[in-house]
């Protein structure tokens, strides 16, 4: 990614921006558990492991559940309590850093989140949204302000009653990963 970049606008004229070569493309989450090729027993706890991701800043996973036609099931993995949901644009840099101190993004470091037990049990659909926030380069002043960020996002398809009934179960797909046993 390092290189100088320029952008040509017919409204705000042009402006440029120098990457460093500390910027760089992060590489995909890659999950070891659970493991998706049979339907997830929701009634337990669900562990996911994933490899560390050099370069990355933050992360932010979150889950969804229907049930029925009027209700939707949420978790997330921030710690506290937040007044908004996840962000899928490029943040700042200094707001995940913000975000990893008021623990509603988990640290680099981590590599394991725990789902508790029976949050989905009965839900039609689960899906999963995991996003890693990587470094990046920005001005501090000018217009328009121009940054480079980098990110990481995996979608995963948990199961469900419904979904089951629609793909015709979990079949002998392959999502990657490791047997980890669970």
């Amino acid at each position: 990614l390092h290189g100088k970049f320029s952008l040509t606008t017919n409204y705000t004229g042009t402006v440029a921006l120098d990457v460093p070569d500390t910027v760089k493309f992060l590489n995909p989450i890659e999950t070891s558990s659970p493991k998706l090729d049979k339907p997830i027993d929701f009634s337990k706890p669900m562990v996911f492991r994933w490899k560390p991701i050099p370069g990355v800043l933050g992360f932010h996973a979150y889950i969804i559940g229907m049930k029925g036609k009027n209700l939707l099931i949420t978790w997330s993995s921030a710690e506290v309590r937040t007044d908004y949901g996840i962000n899928f644009d490029f943040m700042q840099m200094a707001d995940v850093i913000d975000n990893v101190k008021k623990t509603v993004f988990m640290a680099p470091e981590c590599t394991e989140v725990i789902v508790p037990a029976g949050i989905f049990t009965d839900c039609d659909f689960v899906h999963m949204v995991m996003v890693g926030y990587g470094t990046g380069a920005a001005l501090g002043e000018g217009q328009p302000l121009p940054r480079c960020q980098t990110k990481t996002t995996l979608t995963l398809m948990l199961g469900g009653k419904e979904m089951e009934k629609q793909m015709g179960g979990f079949g002998d797909f392959d999502m990657g990963g490791e047997d980890d046993g669970e």
